[in-house]
């Protein structure tokens, strides 16, 4: 009875364990020693199934993405990028260099230690990371638009990506809604909400590179 439970919820024992606690329950015939052992199990099945978070228990797997965030009813795009060599004012420099280059931003404004700009009519570049255009989400084929700030300091800057917007001749598409569920407070985990915002994340990453070989 304990072990099929173990079986259903894909909890791993070592096998040590597993062995000894099918001899106690083969061998004892002490009802006592029986009926305490099973407590102890059903209470430690209990105890797993409450601090084990659900995905882990069941098999289910929801979205990772590497830099996008829910935060607020929002989604958005945050990674820093490390320059280790460079000081801030190298890194100042770089920035000043390569941004405004960078494909499809607009409005490009530095301001103190911080640099804004906008995306306008960008194009996720999924065909880029060996995605197939039948397998890819139709929305994936629409430009966006979004908002940019950059903060930089010794040896890093951090890109932060904001207002995420898919744009065709219908309408607008925001990311946030596109991704998540129950009121922006979950991802979605259908493959096509996946697949939209992992090649959104990865062409982000990529765009936002920046290097010296970019001037």
């Amino acid at each position: 009875m304990v072990f099929g439970a173990f079986d259903k919820f894909k909890i791993n024992f070592p096998l040590r364990i597993q062995f000894a606690l099918i001899n106690i329950f083969l061998f004892t015939h002490n009802a006592d020693t029986l009926r305490f052992i099973t407590l102890c199990m059903k209470s430690l099945l209990a105890l797993l199934f409450f601090t084990i978070p659900g995905g882990a228990l069941f098999g289910q797997t929801f979205p990772a993405y590497k830099n996008l965030k829910l935060e607020n009813g929002q989604v958005f795009f945050e990674k820093v990028y490390n320059r280790d060599s460079m000081s801030a004012a190298q890194v100042e420099f770089l920035l000043e260099q390569t941004v405004p280059k960078v494909k499809n931003l607009t409005d490009f404004k530095k301001e103190g230690s911080v640099i804004t700009g906008r995306l306008k009519g960008a194009l996720v570049d999924y065909k880029s990371f060996g995605h197939k255009w039948g397998s890819t989400p139709t929305v994936l084929n629409w430009p966006f638009e979004a908002d940019i700030s950059i903060f930089w300091k010794d040896f890093k800057y951090k890109v932060t990506i904001t207002n995420i917007v898919f744009k065709d001749v219908f309408g607008l598409t925001d990311l946030s809604d596109g991704i998540t569920k129950k009121h922006r407070t979950q991802y979605r985990d259908g493959e096509g909400a996946v697949a939209w915002g992992t090649y959104t994340d990865e062409y982000l990453e990529r765009l936002f590179d920046l290097k010296e070989g970019n001037w």
